[in-house]
Formats: C-alpha cells, sequence, structure tokens
C-alpha cells in the first residue's frame, strides 16, 4: 500500500483509485441575472434547493458546511462536507466548490455557472467535475453521471420553483 499511486484514497483499510466525472447542463429560470445571482448566494434559497440538504450552516465569507442525505443505488448514507462560493463576477459567473464524505465514500469537485440574460429570464450553463472514491465507484461512472444530472436537473427546478414563490 505505500507505493500506491498518490491519487489513490486511504478508505476502510484499504485504498480505491478516484473516479472523474464531468457534468455539464443548460437551464433556463424565469427571473433576470441579478435576481438568480442573489438567489445562488442565499443560504436559505440554497438550503431548500439542493437535493437531501439537511443543513447548510455559514462558516465565514462564502463557505457552508453542509449535510446531505443521498442515496446512489443500494449506496445511501449522509454526506457531511464544505462548499465554497469562488471566483465570483457579479451577475454572470460563479464556481461552487464542494468537498464532502460519507460512509459510502467521497467526493471533491466544483461546477462552473455562467449566467447570461435572455430576456428577462436567466439561461445558466453549468460545467463540472468531482473526484469521487470509496463504495461509490463501484456503481460506475455512466450511473454517477446519470444521478449527478439528475441532482443538478433538481437543484435547478427547485430553484425555480423557490424564486416564484418569493415574488
Amino acid at each position: 500500500m505505500d507505493d500506491a499511486p498518490a491519487e489513490w484514497i486511504q478508505r476502510d483499510g484499504g485504498l480505491t483509485r478516484p473516479m472523474s466525472l464531468r457534468i455539464e447542463g443548460r437551464y433556463h429560470l424565469p427571473f433576470p441575472p441579478a435576481r438568480v445571482w442573489s438567489m445562488l448566494l442565499d443560504v436559505d434559497t440554497l438550503r431548500v434547493s439542493i437535493p437531501g440538504c439537511q443543513s447548510l450552516v455559514p462558516t465565514g465569507a462564502d463557505a457552508y458546511e453542509a449535510v446531505l442525505k443521498l442515496g446512489v443505488g443500494p449506496i445511501r448514507g449522509t454526506f457531511h462536507g464544505t462548499v465554497r462560493l469562488e471566483d465570483q463576477q457579479p451577475p454572470s459567473h460563479l464556481r461552487l466548490a464542494v468537498s464532502a464524505s460519507g460512509p459510502a465514500g467521497i467526493l471533491h469537485g466544483g461546477a462552473d455557472l455562467a449566467l447570461s440574460p435572455a430576456g428577462e429570464a436567466t439561461d445558466v450553463a453549468v460545467t463540472g467535475e468531482a473526484e469521487i472514491g470509496g463504495g461509490l465507484v463501484a456503481v460506475g461512472r455512466a450511473v454517477l453521471t446519470s444521478i449527478a444530472k439528475g441532482q443538478l436537473d433538481g437543484f435547478f427546478a427547485a430553484l425555480g420553483r423557490s424564486g416564484s414563490d418569493d415574488r
């Protein structure tokens, strides 16, 4: 084990090679970019929009501690981690950096959100990447990518509903 590559992750007495994922999505929200921007920075809006979010607590400027309850096929669990808002260029670009771990595995990743006006609405283009390790790797890249895309779709659907409730 001492000669394992540095990118391998120690987990439950063994080593697992992390799996890289990439995800992309495009979303249309019926609010102007400034409103979408403020929603993305609002902890209460984020808490109700992030699928499986049990808690989201500010820990400093643009940093949060998160607890997420997620299930991936037969692997389910509660993940504890951090979320940071980086590279903010109001109201057009934001990077979310995420790190989380739980009994089912670990995740380190990030997503770039590019907001652009679309009349009185906003188009959001998302590109993200993640390194996943532990038992989650056993599920496979195609399933994990599909689940991650579903989580992303769920987030933007909830964000749209949340913004409609505030009107």
